[in-house]
């Protein structure tokens, strides 16, 4: 099955495609009863936005990368869980992924996560002074890094 498209929403509904786009977005420029009409037929076909193509236009993938070196590590899942819970009521998306505790993971996961227009990283460090090559590739594509250290507790 192919995606529904605002062309195909537009078709059913007798309008231009930038009525549909203006109408889903919410503007005054649309009479409140042609965005209803609208609305209702994009719901009824399935319509989603297409955030790919949002991002191309916004310059913005409301993405924040995410590089921990192990799921495992004490505290990581209760900072996921506080994250997401924030990032979620500013309309991000946490897309997290572990280095495995390697140096060349991190680099390799923190170029998959640039390749996928990122709006910030946050970086917990395999190692500090190591790991600053990869923070200055991020900071070349002018990516922000919030690096995440972990302080150890010995008894």
């Amino acid at each position: 099955m192919m995606a529904i498209t605002l062309k195909n929403v537009a078709s059913v509904a007798g309008v231009s495609t930038a009525t549909v786009s203006r109408a889903l977005a919410g503007s005054e420029r649309v009479a409140p009863q042609t965005a209803s009409h609208i609305k209702t037929i994009a719901e009824d076909l399935g319509y989603r936005f297409d955030n790919v193509a949002r991002a191309l236009r916004q310059k913005r993938s409301n993405l924040v990368g995410m590089v921990v070196p192990d799921f495992a590590f004490p505290y990581v899942q209760e900072l996921l869980v506080a994250l997401n819970q924030e990032l979620f009521q500013a309309e991000l998306v946490l897309a997290c992924v572990s280095s495995f505790g390697a140096l060349d993971r991190e680099l390799a996961q923190v170029e998959r996560l640039l390749g996928q227009r990122i709006d910030a990283l946050l970086l917990m460090p395999v190692d500090p002074v190591g790991s600053a090559a990869v923070v200055d590739i991020a900071r070349a594509e002018e990516v922000p890094v919030f690096q995440l250290f972990r302080r150890v507790q010995h008894a």
